[in-house]
């Protein structure tokens, strides 16, 4: 990507999607990145992927996890955070894929970090997750 890619503003959802879809294409493995966005919903550059994770989380881990999200925001100039779950499979959203997505939401909700978007990337591509897939 360019630096203009990085430049121009993520103002709807589909443009969001637009961008995952070219940064992720379809799933490589089981993470979950962190996109953060700044005041003026410009792609911050750097993509944090956390990869190892278990099937569930832990119950623990949005309070662990937060204070680590707050830091890397603030070293971005994150304002805001896109929250990415990959893994091999289908687009169906499984339990634990809704379990991971409300512990991430949990984290950037104890950091104060707005939630811009949620998506799953799976082995055909990338699907936006909308509160009621995954409440």
């Amino acid at each position: 990507m360019t630096f203009e890619t990085y430049a121009s503003s993520l103002e709807t959802d589909s443009m969001i999607l637009e961008r995952m879809v070219q940064l992720f294409g379809a799933a490589s493995g089981r993470q979950f990145s962190l996109v953060f966005l700044d005041s003026r919903q410009r792609q911050c550059p750097t993509i944090v992927p956390v990869d190892g994770i278990p099937d569930t989380p832990d119950p623990a881990d949005a309070d662990r996890f937060a204070p680590v999200m707050d830091w890397l925001a603030d070293g971005e100039g994150g304002s805001s955070v896109i929250i990415v779950l990959e893994r091999p499979g289908s687009r169906i959203l499984h339990d634990h894929d809704r379990s991971w997505i409300r512990t991430l939401r949990r984290c950037a909700a104890i950091a104060e970090l707005p939630v811009r978007a949620q998506l799953l990337v799976h082995d055909d591509g990338v699907r936006w997750l909308a509160p009621d897939d995954y409440l």
